[in-house]
């Protein structure tokens, strides 16, 4: 029996009932497994912060919740915890992949990775180490107090742990749930509503356009791993951590570099992370921005898991007309010839939202250092 079939099977001992979960990539292989059951209530958060609360609210309401994170997401709940769960004494299990140690691939997730279990012990938060001599089955007890005595229990668990999956680069056969005014908007089109591209599609037409003077900031993960890969400009900001924050750095560096043009690839995921961000770019009104919004309906990097955009009511145009964007700036697009007559005009629009398939192009690592990125960024923005 793998791991994670071994956890879910202690959870379940505990009764534990609602999983909040975020991905990972180390996560794939269990909520791969969650999907094939009913037995859990699995709710997907956009944002760690949130689960703490709806944690909170599933246990008054009688139920016992638990988060199914990566340790890097501990970061944005500390505060959350320490004036919510622990000043109320709510019980809260939190099984995180810990991330930042042994052979960690990402070094954004480095520095965090290394001091979490010293962070979680500052707050006086019970913490134990999971790895591949441990014996889940002996944590029975250990779950089992953090309902009967409300506490918060951190199980960090070590990357040797997980079963790897192998299906990070196959396309997923779910079809993704579009808003239905979206889709008459293109039936009367005559297209079709399943996009035909696919990322790395979309970077090779749109750096083929690009000049010196147009920045892009490529999200963490995949995006900037494609877009590095398909052409490579020292004009690139490539992320390798802060899920979530391409939009804000797009904001810092449009705001001050006015003679430029910026270029943001989001994603639905990071989107739905931080909204947030949305009625700043609207407030502050960089004339030299573009958020590019990539919608897979996935969440790409971890291994193509659904979003909450599939449930098929969200739609980024209204969000971002509703946060202040110009509805004549705003425009969706599914194919490829509409992205070609855009090409040319792209400048022109505040954001735009290219639906393509949720695939993974298998390509490698960056061969740089975050710093080698940074100011390799800075001098070719000097220039």
């Amino acid at each position: 029996m793998i791991f994670e079939e071994q956890l879910l099977g202690v959870l379940s001992e505990n009764r534990v009932n609602v999983l909040l979960t975020n991905p990972c990539a180390r996560l794939q292989t269990i909520l791969n497994l969650l999907s094939e059951t009913d037995e859990f209530d699995v709710l997907e958060i956009t944002r760690e912060e949130h689960g703490v609360g709806i944690a909170a609210g599933a246990y008054m309401a009688g139920m016992k919740p638990a988060m199914l994170i990566q340790s890097t997401g501990i970061g944005n709940i500390l505060n959350t915890i320490a004036s919510l769960t622990l000043t109320y004494q709510f019980p809260l299990l939190i099984i995180a992949s810990w991330r930042g140690v042994i052979d960690e691939p990402i070094a954004a997730q480095n520095i965090f990775g290394r001091a979490v279990e010293k962070l979680l012990t500052a707050l006086k938060i019970e913490t134990h180490i999971i790895d591949e001599n441990s014996d889940i089955s002996t944590f029975k007890e250990k779950i089992l107090e953090v309902y009967v005595q409300r506490k918060v229990l951190v199980l960090l668990c070590s990357p040797r742990v997980w079963t790897k999956s192998q299906d990070m680069y196959s396309e997923k056969t779910f079809e993704v749930s579009h808003p239905k005014h979206y889709q008459e908007e293109v039936k009367q089109k005559n297209s079709n509503v399943n996009p035909s591209m696919t990322r790395i599609d979309v970077f090779k037409d749109l750096t083929d356009n690009m000049t010196k003077k147009d920045l892009i900031i490529a999200n963490i993960g995949f995006p900037a791993r494609e877009l590095y890969h398909v052409n490579d400009q020292s004009h690139f900001f490539y992320m390798t951590g802060s899920f979530g924050q391409v939009s804000a750095i797009g904001i810092g560096i449009a705001r001050y570099q006015p003679n430029k043009q910026i270029y943001v690839l989001e994603g639905d995921g990071s989107m739905l992370m931080s909204p947030g961000i949305l009625p700043m770019i609207a407030a502050y009104s960089p004339n030299n921005l573009t958020i590019i919004c990539l919608n897979n309906g996935s969440y790409g990097s971890t291994g193509n898991q659904p979003t909450l955009y599939n449930l098929g009511f969200i739609d980024f145009r209204i969000v971002t007309h509703g946060f202040g964007f110009q509805p004549s700036k705003i425009i969706n697009i599914s194919d490829r010839s509409d992205l070609m007559k855009l090409l040319p005009n792209l400048s022109d629009y505040q954001f735009i939202q290219i639906f393509i398939r949720p695939l993974n192009a298998e390509v490698g690592k960056i061969p740089l250092t975050p710093k080698e990125i940074g100011d390799r960024f800075m001098n070719s923005i000097s220039d």
